[in-house]
């Protein structure tokens, strides 16, 4: 990984996905950080932050291209989204609510397919 930026899990738990902002790609690997391959190459922009849906989608931030791009479980590129903004640089689930932070900006919208749950943690 040149530049590791956004990471989320599989549905299982048993993948790790992780955003190569430099790279334009997302990796895939098992949770002891073997069995690493590229999932996806991005149609556009940069691989900034990224969330996992439950039906092993991944979406990832697509930076300076101001849209969010959503693969399927296979690593096939599955939809682009623009979002009013110059940089787009995560997003996270709440169920189907998809929370888009951008340079300037909050934005929520709405996903036919909920996020994989996120534990709650502590600091």
């Amino acid at each position: 990984m040149l530049w590791p930026n956004g990471i989320g899990l599989s549905p299982a738990g048993n993948r790790a996905y992780m955003s190569d902002y430099a790279r334009a790609h997302v990796v895939a690997m098992g949770l002891d950080g073997g069995g690493r391959t590229v999932f996806a190459e991005l149609p556009r922009g940069s691989a900034d932050g990224l969330a996992v849906d439950v039906e092993g989608g991944v979406w990832v931030a697509l930076g300076d291209a101001g849209a969010v791009a959503r693969f399927d479980a296979g690593g096939a590129l599955d939809a682009v989204v623009d979002a009013p903004a110059d940089f787009v640089s995560s997003l996270s689930f709440r169920g189907t609510d998809v929370v888009i932070t951008t340079v300037g900006a909050l934005f929520r919208a709405r996903s036919e397919v909920a996020g994989v749950p996120v534990a709650e943690a502590a600091i």
